[in-house]
């Protein structure tokens, strides 16, 4: 019963340790991520940007952290390629940089894992957390940070000598004494066992136990120890799951919009093209963005470039359908996934937002009004394409709006290129 108790209240700890120490991880990257796409010069989502923003919390955290970089897909998508690996440790068809652990078990850890996970021996974790790297909207590898975790076994350690010495003294009390510290130990046992399998159902009845309790001895003081600890965990845990939907809502939406970021957007997406070429339907993409935006927030400032995204954020989530799929894609780019529907009835669509956002006027703080535009580029699923070249083809349509004057809607043809 007692080495039950040990191990789960440690488990309890390493993975309460590992899991705080993931989202600390996950929440920095989110804000850290979205304070430099705020700025121009990280604005397509800079590789640089990225690690120098790992790399920050490598010292925040006093991590290890190591880039992880599939050379398969760095050679389909740098054109530097061959520059790009030079000074980087090649492990199978991987390129390593920064603090590469001697085991390669560790290595093997990282490469499977995909948010957090634990490994090495009992008393000695370490905890591998990662995170995927993106390049131009596509995943090229992944970085992990990892530490190892020290645990404070002398207490634990001291708490289960504590309770089997107590257990050895009550062996030589009298029997009808001992009977009936028996009968206590194994309503114990049975309520540790379910507490092991994370079930604190019996909270309850333990309480009601101790309360009927009519001697105030050590096996008393264990019990309420045991219950205190066990409110402890089961309120540590609920509060863990909160604070992990909180965390999860980060990570996956903008929070300035509150629309998905590119993250969420990508994952959701590729689920729809699979599914559209599986059974043959139709599927279009619309990607726009705010015509010399750099001039709103120039003549105004950063404060009322924010409000003008937040009211095109709401513009496109009023006009569009529940099924329909939209993103902030990075800086003053938004992006519009329709599944089931043809390119003419995207492109009505995107005329429909066009019009609205034209005709809408913010009031700012002074009473001044102002009037923006946007221009818009459409692609349609042909069967074949990937997500990353449906979003190719919009994003050549949305420049050639551009170049044709801004304000207006662009669908695909073969003929365009940037």
């Amino acid at each position: 019963m007692y080495s039950i108790i040990t191990f789960f209240t440690f488990k309890q700890l390493a993975q309460i340790e590992g899991h705080n120490e993931y989202e600390r991880i996950l929440n920095l990257y989110t804000f850290g991520r979205q304070f430099s796409l705020a700025k121009d010069e990280f604005a397509k989502d800079d590789l640089q940007a990225f690690k120098a923003l790992s790399l920050f919390i490598k010292e925040v955290n006093n991590l290890k952290i190591v880039f992880i970089y599939d050379i398969n897909l760095l050679r389909k998508t740098l054109k530097n390629f061959e520059e790009f690996l030079e000074g980087k440790v090649i492990f199978e068809h991987f390129a390593l940089e920064g603090d590469i652990p001697k085991d390669k078990n560790l290595l093997e850890v990282a490469l499977e894992t995909e948010t957090y996970s634990i490994y090495g021996y009992f008393l000695r974790p370490v905890f591998v957390y990662t995170y995927p790297i993106y390049f131009d909207g596509s995943v090229i590898g992944k970085v992990a940070f990892y530490e190892t975790f020290h645990v404070n076994a002398g207490l634990l350690g001291g708490l289960y000598l504590f309770a089997v010495l107590f257990t050895l003294v009550n062996m030589y009390l009298p029997v009808h004494f001992f009977s009936n510290t028996v009968k206590e130990l194994n309503f114990l046992s049975k309520i540790a066992n379910k507490f092991s399998k994370k079930d604190f159902s019996n909270i309850e009845t333990l309480r009601k136990n101790i309360r009927k309790s009519e001697e105030r001895n050590e096996l008393y003081e264990l019990k309420v120890a045991i219950l205190k600890m066990v409110e402890s965990l089961d309120q540590h845990i609920r509060q863990l799951q909160k604070e992990r939907q909180s965390f999860e809502n980060l990570a996956f939406t903008d929070p300035l919009t509150g629309l998905y970021n590119r993250r969420m957007f990508l994952e959701i997406a590729k689920k729809n093209i699979n599914e559209a070429k599986r059974y043959n339907e139709p599927l279009s993409l619309i990607m726009l963005d705010i015509d010399h935006f750099k001039r709103i927030n120039d003549t105004y400032g950063h404060d009322i470039g924010d409000v003008v995204l937040k009211f095109l954020a709401s513009i496109l989530k009023n006009n569009v359908r529940a099924s329909d799929i939209i993103a902030r894609w990075g800086g003053e780019e938004f992006i519009i996934l329709l599944p089931k529907t043809e390119l003419k009835q995207a492109y009505k669509v995107a005329e429909k937002i066009r019009k609205i956002v034209e005709m809408s006027t913010i009031k700012l703080p002074d009473g001044e009004r102002l009037n923006f535009t946007i221009s818009l580029g459409v692609s349609s699923f042909g069967g074949y394409e990937d997500l990353e070249e449906l979003i190719k083809k919009a994003d050549i349509a949305l420049y050639e709006a551009k170049r044709k004057g801004r304000n207006r809607t662009e669908v695909y043809r073969t003929n365009l290129s940037l």
